[in-house]
């Protein structure tokens, strides 16, 4: 006697009629993966979990209020197990960068052939970080130049963590000297070796670097 074929099954947040509608039809004729429901009020995301414990989630991350990275940090923390994709529009940095760090396990663009949909969601089921070619390639860019910033606030010396630490509390190039004891001139100098060394033009950008590699 065979043993039945499990199909993934699948849990689509999306509030794009077309989209779902487009979605459910492929699905209905896959013979790997499961579509066991479509929601468009991630509020309703737990609940639906836990009724139709699916294996993954294909979510939008433009949700109105609630966002789909506020929702991934929901299913993070109440539903581990589950795999998440984000499937948006946005193809920036700055959200895909969010939702990786969050937890997500792949990153889909909207207009991705259905094909490849589902074979991105049996790879994120299986344990892969399925991902556009092109958000790949930004990723891999985010992770550099993170890893660039950190590797660079690394390389400064004692005092200049010092003096990034007054200048984050915002205080001035004068009252730097005065807390450090130094003269206005040696802080001068100072921040212009952190320039140097962080690869910035300006102090908002040294304090965003300094923050970003983990100064306190």
């Amino acid at each position: 006697m065979s043993i039945a074929h499990q199909k993934v099954r699948l849990g689509l947040v999306e509030d794009t009629k077309s989209i779902v509608d487009g979605l459910q039809l492929y699905f209905e004729l896959s013979d790997d993966v499961e579509l066991v429901f479509a929601s468009d009020q991630p509020n309703d995301l737990a609940g639906l979990c836990r009724t139709f414990s699916p294996d993954v989630l294909l979510m939008d991350i433009n949700l109105g209020d609630f966002t789909g990275i506020d929702a991934l940090k929901l299913v993070q923390q109440a539903f581990p197990e589950i795999k998440v994709l984000m499937f948006t529009v946005y193809n920036d940095d700055e959200h895909l960068f969010d939702a990786i760090t969050q937890g997500a396990s792949g990153y889909l663009l909207k207009g991705t052939p259905a094909p490849e949909i589902e074979a991105a969601i049996i790879e994120a089921h299986k344990g892969g970080s399925p991902m556009t070619p092109l958000m790949n390639t930004r990723l891999l860019q985010v992770f550099r130049q993170n890893n660039l910033a950190q590797r660079s606030a690394q390389v400064l010396t004692h005092r200049e963590n010092d003096i990034m630490r007054a200048l984050v509390k915002g205080l001035s190039y004068k009252q730097i000297a005065t807390e450090l004891n130094i003269s206005l001139g040696t802080v001068r100098t100072h921040i212009e070796h952190v320039y140097s060394k962080l690869k910035v033009n300006s102090k908002a950008e040294a304090v965003a670097k300094f923050l970003k590699s983990g100064g306190k």
